[in-house]
């Protein structure tokens, strides 16, 4: 009974310090400013790159011609793409698609809760429109929407308009299956490690496809499980750094252009919808 007791304290006391500690955190962050931003440019600006423009012009730029990994930016792709396909009649943002779909390729506790808050946001239906998809992207970051749209679109497609864009740009390919990749590749995290820095640009993306496809024949349930105990902080990087390339200059440019000339009026109601 005393054993109970005092680990009862301890446990108290753990969760008072873990609380205290957040407070004390919070009211550090609340006390940041612009200049607390701008020291952090300062003291990183050889691992990061900034590009603001106005009126055509840079005001600010860190290392705006240096590619680095993408992530979620391209995103803004896959928008462009995805307004391109509707005004060519190639898709139908009405049609729609079971809810369940989508879930082949959501990835437990690796989108940031995007994707189940875009759930939540419109109420768990059994079925939702393209439309409802696009928005779950660009809206909710959703990386199961992304690569759903992806795979509706074309792969190719997405990657033929980086060429006529003429953008310095790598190939995309799908941002869920690379998760899944490494317990694909190994039941180990380090072989499973080795084996993915070494790969190929070319076999990366082969085999990005080829576990795209597993999982939307809902074959990858297994490799979905490995998942967790395979992404420590060192294989996440690596993930990271297999991604498309590009620079901050190149899509400051993108945006502007998207602006005046690349979308029609008509094709940039679709983004506001």
């Amino acid at each position: 009974m005393k054993l109970l007791i005092i680990g009862l304290l301890l446990l108290l006391i753990l969760i008072i310090a873990f609380v205290v500690s957040g407070i004390a955190v919070n009211k550090h962050n609340m006390k940041k400013n612009k200049y607390d931003l701008l020291n952090y440019f300062k003291n990183h600006k050889v691992s990061l790159s900034l590009t603001i423009k106005e009126n055509g012009r840079n005001t600010l730029a860190i290392n705006p011609d240096k590619k680095y990994p993408l992530a979620s930016t391209t995103k803004i792709i896959i928008a462009y793409n995805f307004v391109k396909s509707a005004m060519n009649n190639k898709i139908s943002i009405a049609e729609k698609v079971k809810l369940n779909e989508l879930e082949k390729f959501y990835i437990k506790d690796t989108d940031g809760g995007a994707h189940p808050n875009w759930k939540y946001s419109i109420n768990y239906p059994t079925e939702v429109s393209l439309l409802e998809i696009a928005k779950g992207m660009m809206q909710y970051s959703s990386n199961a929407c992304t690569d759903f749209l992806i795979h509706k679109i074309g792969v190719d497609v997405v990657n033929e308009s980086i060429e006529v864009l003429q953008l310095n740009h790598d190939k995309i390919t799908y941002l869920t299956s690379p998760i899944i990749m490494p317990g694909y590749l190994s039941d180990k995290r380090k072989p499973a490690l080795n084996k993915l820095d070494a790969m190929s640009s070319q076999s990366y993306h082969e085999l990005a496809n080829e576990l795209f496809v597993k999982m939307q024949a809902n074959r990858s349930d297994y490799l979905k499980e490995k998942t967790p105990n395979m992404l420590d902080r060192k294989m996440q990087l690596l993930i990271t750094k297999r991604m498309a390339y590009s620079t901050t200059n190149q899509y400051t440019d993108l945006m502007l252009r998207l602006g005046k000339e690349l979308l029609t009026k008509k094709e940039k109601s679709y983004l506001v919808k």
